[in-house]
């Protein structure tokens, strides 16, 4: 018997030890499975940005198997994003129309991280390679979009009329209105984009809405306000009050600037940095013009009240030149006009007929209307974005969105994903 008992038990300590590794694997497995779903839905979302993608499955899978305790188990090369066909259930890496992302998790030999068996030393087998692949597809763009109506029920949050073209070049329009016309097309005017994402609804309809994704997407979650976390203003001493030009070149410094700004003639050039607007309307009238001194690092506007009462708006007259770029570092990264939350919802900010607007960087009135009329060539930089509680526009316009560089927050289109695979 004791001849018997030693020629079994290694064999019997090998199979309890088989049966212990089996259960960590099968946990191991379950816990890669989940977290390669986790990455596939959040590459998904936004699969129409392949950065975006890759950059949110990257960061899911760091919070949950950070690299330090497991090594890479996802790297950017197993991020994909392409199409993914119902019919024959199959994912294409590259595929248009992009609407899936698929992903693939390791711990394999290959990759530096084999799964490490507790009893497999026993019988020379000391790891394991586990790999699992998940496919998510979405509704909805899942892009980035040039303009944001955040009002919550307006009607004709975003409103396109008379005779206006309005172009947003290789981006989408998006309005968190839930009033069955959140988003009109009238006259004889016309909007072309990506595509849209509504909370409520639109009449708005070929050929004078034409978006490249065919139809808008309707009743979608609310686009979130990708500025809504900056800073409050900082209110200090006034460097003038009651500001204006009215001839010559004039060039100023970045600080507090108390009551009205006027720009009536003439050029105003402003050195980079913060320029705060205490208790008064900021005002640039035809013919005069306002930039930025040559090889500046940027300019943000900001209008508010240190009183406490509601700031004042913005006044881009016919015949105004005005030629304006963010920051692209600092608490107000990409943002060339922030009109702070206390502003009265009723009043409109304008930027008026025949001014020709050049703005890199946001417009952020996160409570009041924007208003462009009659033949402004905004957004003629690379990038601008407009973010306001409702937006009208009466007069052609042009949006760009080539924003990589701008110090820009992406508008991030929510689309709701699902796994396939």
């Amino acid at each position: 018997m004791a001849l018997v008992f030693a020629l079994l038990v290694m064999p019997l300590l090998a199979l309890a030890g088989l049966a212990v590794d089996v259960g960590f694997i099968l946990s191991a497995q379950a816990q890669m499975r989940g977290e390669a779903d986790a990455a596939a839905l959040a590459a998904a979302s936004v699969a129409s940005d392949s950065d975006e993608a890759e950059s949110r499955a990257l960061a899911i899978t760091e919070l949950n198997l950070p690299a330090a305790d497991h090594g890479d188990v996802l790297v950017s090369a197993d991020v994909e994003v392409g199409n993914w066909d119902e019919d024959t259930r199959a994912f294409t890496a590259n595929g248009t129309p992009v609407n899936a992302a698929r992903v693939t998790v390791r711990k394999t030999a290959s990759n530096g991280n084999a799964f490490d068996l507790t009893f497999g030393g026993i019988v020379s087998f000391s790891s394991i390679d586990i790999e699992t692949i998940a496919v998510a597809t979405s509704s909805g763009s899942g892009g980035t979009a040039c303009a944001l109506a955040l009002s919550s029920s307006a009607k004709g949050a975003i409103d396109v009329g008379g005779n206006a073209v309005v172009a947003f070049n290789s981006c989408d329009v998006a309005a968190n209105s839930d009033d069955d016309d959140a988003l009109e097309v009238g006259g004889s005017a016309t909007l072309d984009a990506n595509c849209a994402s509504i909370v409520g609804g639109t009449d708005a309809a070929s050929p004078e809405f034409d978006l490249t994704c065919g139809a808008a997407e309707t009743g979608t979650s609310a686009t979130a306000d990708p500025y809504s976390g900056l800073p409050d203003p900082t209110v200090g001493n006034c460097i003038d009050t009651n500001y204006k030009n009215t001839s010559g070149t004039d060039t100023l410094s970045a600080g507090t600037y108390c009551g009205k700004f006027e720009i009536t003639g003439g050029t105003v050039e402003l050195g980079s940095g913060t320029y705060v607007i205490d208790d008064g309307n900021f005002s640039v009238n035809g013919g005069a013009t306002l930039k930025e001194v040559d090889g500046g690092t940027g300019v943000t506007i900001i209008l508010t009240d240190s009183d406490g009462d509601s700031p004042g708006s913005v006044t881009i007259n016919g015949g105004a030149i005005v030629t304006l770029a963010a920051p692209t570092s600092g608490d107000y990264s990409g943002v060339v006009f922030y009109q702070d939350k206390d502003a009265a919802s009723t009043t409109k900010n304008k930027f008026n007929g025949g001014s020709t607007t050049n703005f890199t960087g946001a417009l952020y009135f996160p409570n009041e209307a924007i208003e462009f009329t009659g033949g402004n060539t905004t957004g003629g930089s690379t990038c601008t974005q407009v973010i306001a509680q409702t937006i009208d526009f009466t007069g052609n316009s042009t949006l760009n969105s080539s924003c990589d560089s701008a110090g820009t927050t992406p508008i991030l289109i929510t689309s709701s994903s699902h796994l396939v695979q």
